[in-house]
Order: C-alpha cells, then structure tokens, then sequence
C-alpha cells in the first residue's frame, strides 16, 4: 500500500505545479553518519506521500568555508540525491557561524517567505500521524506554536526539539530578535529575562526561551500529558503499533532504538485519548519490519536510490562540491520573491 502511495504521489507531483515554498519542513545534516544522511534521504521520498505541497529544506555546513571541520560536511553524493528528490539544500557559513549544527534548522523561521515550518530529525519518518496533526494545526490556525508530545518521556517538555513548528510570520512578531541572533547570544542571560528560575547549566532554548514567549498561543498534539501542559489538544489520527512520533529509525527502516517498548505498558490519561480507546492497536510488533514491508521498502529504495547507481555508486560522478550553486551565507538576506535564483536558499 505504501509502493502504490509513493508512486500515486510521484505522479501527482510530477503534474502538478511546484510547490510556492511557503511550507517548509527544516532539518539539519551534517557528517556522513547514514543513521542521518540516508534519514534525510528517505524523509525526502516520504515527503510527497504525506506532505504533498510542502518542501523539505536541508541545512548544511557550505563546503567553502574556512577552516570548516571535514567531520561536519555531508557526502556530495548525498547532497545530490536530496536535490534530485526535490528537496532544497540551505548552505550555511560553518566557520563564521556561532550557532550549533543541531540547532542550523531552526534558522527557517527567519524566512521572511515562509508561511508555515516544521522542525523535524532526519532520523525520524513522516507518517500519517504526524500529518493529520499538522492539518488539524494549520486548519485552526489561530495559534503561533505547534508542538506534539507522543511518548511517556515527552510529559516532562514543553518544546521537544524535532517535533515542533510555527506560523514564521506570526512567530517573529513575539520574538525579541531574529531566530540567528538568539541562537547566537548568551542563551542564559535571555532565558533569565523571561525564566528567572533558569539555570546557568540547563538552559534550554525551547523551553526556557521559546515556551514562555509563546505558551498562550499554542496549539500541542498531545496523547501523554495533556492534563499537565496547556493549550494541549487530542490526536485527530489513533496510535497504530505502539508507533510514536520522534522515533528514531536506522538506514534500513528498522527502529534504532526499544523505547517503544515503553508504550506496551504506558496507560494516557484518560483525557487525552483522541479516539474512544487511544492506546495502541495490539498488532504484533517487532523491532525488525514485517516480510511485506521489507518488501515495499525495497521496492521504494529500488525506484529511487537505484535508479541513479551511477551517482550513488561511484563518486567521481556526482556534482564536485565546489561546482554548486554560489550562494550568500546570509540566510536572512532574502531577495524578491519573484527571483528565487538568486535567494539565499540553493534548491538543489
């Protein structure tokens, strides 16, 4: 069912116009560790299947800058793949800029072109759920922050890193300065400003700095702990085999870690089912996917990843780093829409 969704969305996509850019799902990548690279590379054939009409944008170190650590540069053949995927590659100045990798997706919020974003992990997957929770988000969009707490160690976050978005317009309006700016300053000395009970050695941008600006004009999917963080809502999609968004999943599809298990047992609050029963549906689950999904897996790999062997196969082929697009490291330095050629933004 997947194969035939996959390539129903290809076909889709393929005839209709390209989407404006307005909706964008930002992550970060940088090194070669496949966990994450082949993450991102799968998220991006994932995409059209259940985000038709948004654009992944992948945030990476440029391969021009001084002094930059090789550790931190993404394989060229992967930066291929993403842009022969569709996805948009957003080159940052990794030796002048103070900000950390993890953090370089967060920097989409200064898109002064960007209506809606989502922050997410190259090692997590789309999926239905995390979907449907986006359109029931956008479909009420009288609030600014759109969070999702999914899994029992989620109930103690306001923010979680990966599984959040925003209105970018309405966002900066409550922001005291650019996103670049704050995640380049003395985090602590703001997060006192607006947490006076934060401390020096946990702060945290999200909860310390981004919740209490925001905390009134949230709208969270959450099926953990509704019934402790405000402005918490049910999730419009049930849990189907003690799935969870923010799940980590390996190059071959296959979850990276047991925390699932934890949902065997885990009993929501009764408020927070958003279906009569919300807990998982009892399927048999296995750590390793079924025969039939392996199956559809490596029908999709085949379509996709095979397809372009040449490039993935054999280095020498693929686009040499310093052929790419020249581009201005400013990511806040946006041109007139109507010449996206020259934005700051590389679609690749």
């Amino acid at each position: 069912m997947r194969c035939s969704r996959y390539l129903s969305a290809v076909k889709d996509r393929q005839s209709r116009r390209a989407p404006d850019g307005s909706k964008i799902i930002s992550m970060s990548l940088f090194g070669k560790n496949p966990l994450y690279t082949i993450g991102a590379v799968r998220n991006a054939q994932l995409l059209p299947v259940f985000f038709p009409g948004w654009v992944l944008r992948v945030y990476v170190a440029h391969p021009g800058s001084a002094h930059a650590s090789p550790d931190i540069l993404v394989p060229s053949r992967i930066l291929f793949k993403l842009k022969d995927l569709g996805a948009q590659i957003a080159y940052v100045n990794a030796s002048q800029n103070l900000i950390s990798p993890k953090l370089w997706k967060y920097l989409v919020a200064d898109d002064q072109y960007v209506q809606y974003f989502l922050i997410r992990n190259a090692h997590t997957r789309f999926s239905d759920r995390d979907a449907n929770a986006v359109n029931d988000w956008i479909r009420k969009n009288n609030s600014v922050l759109h969070c999702i707490r999914d899994h029992p160690e989620h109930a103690k976050y306001s923010v979680i890193d990966g599984l959040w978005g925003g209105n970018a317009v309405e966002l900066r309006k409550f922001l005291p300065t650019d996103m670049g700016n704050i995640l380049k300053k003395d985090t602590y000395s703001l997060a006192q400003n607006l947490n006076p009970g934060a401390s020096p050695t946990d702060v945290s941008l999200l909860r310390d700095i981004l919740w209490p600006l925001i905390e009134d004009h949230a709208y969270c999917h959450d099926s953990v702990a509704c019934d402790k963080w405000p402005r918490s809502v049910t999730f419009p999609t049930p849990r189907m085999e003690f799935e969870y968004l923010g799940e980590p999943f390996n190059e071959y599809q296959e979850r990276a870690d047991q925390k699932w298990e934890q949902l065997k047992s885990y009993r929501s609050p009764g408020k927070c089912f958003g279906f009569p029963t919300e807990h998982p549906v009892m399927r048999p689950v296995t750590p390793s996917p079924s025969p039939l999904l392996s199956h559809v897996e490596s029908v999709i790999r085949n379509l996709s990843l095979v397809q372009n062997a040449s490039v993935l196969l054999h280095p020498q082929n693929t686009t040499n780093a310093t052929s790419l697009p020249k581009i201005t490291t400013k990511l806040s330095a946006a041109k007139p829409a109507s010449d996206h050629s020259k934005m700051s933004i590389a679609t690749l």
